[in-house]
């Protein structure tokens, strides 16, 4: 396998700040996802007392009002008559402003709940339950499409890691195997000039001279 260029390293070191950013990214994804469920939580709560509140008042409104009725019909106008006939009026309209005073309180705790989903999202409008279930979905989304540019990032970081392991162990054996090759090189050089050494230390055979 080759060597890694410096090229190589650079794309290795930009991956892994994209992997950086995309760590975040999710983070900040799934905060949002869990912000926006919880904003989500509190208006369904919200619309759930909204109209508990709604039914309880319909019902001691109906109630005056029937007792409001029944006073009317009354054929005798005595003083005890006109009396329960005020009462009922005094009923009717201390009903009417318990409920003006809840819806009050209803309409700004709803306009609170709205502004908390518009600092979530700038996409939210006064029709909350709709736009929150976009938000969602847009969110997880979002989360999964991070999640899948992280994983495939991440194989990537993987794949060239690997061949960066391997370029480095050949190097290294490359080293080991140049190391003994020059090891080997020195032996025989050194085992040639010891051998150039001995012959010239060798005496030189008499001359033997033969007369006729």
């Amino acid at each position: 396998m080759e060597t890694l260029m410096p090229s190589d390293r650079e794309q290795l070191e930009q991956l892994q700040r994209e992997n950086s950013q995309l760590r975040e990214e999710l983070a900040h994804a799934r905060l949002s996802l869990a912000e926006t469920r919880e904003v989500q939580k509190e208006v369904e709560i919200l619309k759930a007392e909204l109209e508990e509140e709604r039914r309880e008042t319909e019902a001691k409104w109906e109630e005056v009002c029937e007792k409001l009725m029944q006073s009317a019909e009354r054929a005798e106008d005595s003083p005890a008559a006109r009396s329960s006939r005020k009462a009922s009026i005094e009923e009717m309209h201390t009903y009417l402003d318990a409920y003006a005073e809840k819806c009050k309180k209803l309409e700004e705790e709803l306009r609170e709940t709205k502004e908390r989903i518009e600092q979530s999202s700038t996409e939210i409008s006064r029709n909350a339950s709709p736009e929150l279930e976009a938000e969602l979905a847009a969110c997880q989304l979002r989360l999964v499409d991070a999640e899948r540019r992280l994983e495939e990032k991440g194989e990537t970081i993987g794949r060239i890691q690997g061949e960066l392991k391997e370029a480095t162990e050949k190097m290294e054996a490359d080293r080991v195997e140049k190391k003994k090759l020059k090891a080997a090189v020195k032996q025989l050089r050194d085992r040639q000039q010891q051998q150039t050494v001995t012959v010239a230390q060798m005496p030189e055979e008499p001359k033997v001279q033969v007369s006729f």
